[in-house]
């Protein structure tokens, strides 16, 4: 029985005139690393799909949640634009009162400047 041995070493140590890596080990080698190329090539495309896949949903999802927003406060806008005695739609708050105040000294013309009415006397 015929024994064949391949031997994986650096330079000056193996079989040939130069002292390298014979003939099979170099092709070994290479087809070993072509292998390793595509793997790692179809796995790297496959996680991007799949990152891919994840950022469309995402955005999609946002685009939805921002479109149904903007047509709530649309509507909500619009139910209040027309008749202004008309009370708010459903779901809105109708307790903002606008107007405007003037802060007025609480003493009163007494002569007293303490500040209290003359109460407790």
């Amino acid at each position: 029985m015929r024994q064949v041995r391949v031997q994986l070493i650096g330079p000056g140590g193996g079989p040939g005139p130069g002292g390298g890596p014979g003939l099979l080990a170099r092709l070994l080698f290479t087809v070993l690393a072509v292998v390793a190329l595509v793997v790692s090539a179809f796995l790297g495309a496959i996680f991007f799909l799949v990152a891919l896949g994840f950022f469309v949903v995402g955005s999609a999802v946002v685009a939805v949640r921002l479109w149904w927003i903007r047509r709530r406060l649309e509507a909500a806008m619009g139910a209040n634009a027309g008749d202004p005695g008309k009370p708010p739609p459903r779901g809105t708050r109708g307790d903002v009162i606008e107007g405007e105040y003037e802060v007025v000294d609480e003493r009163r013309e007494t002569g007293n400047t303490e500040g209290d009415s003359g109460r407790g006397r």
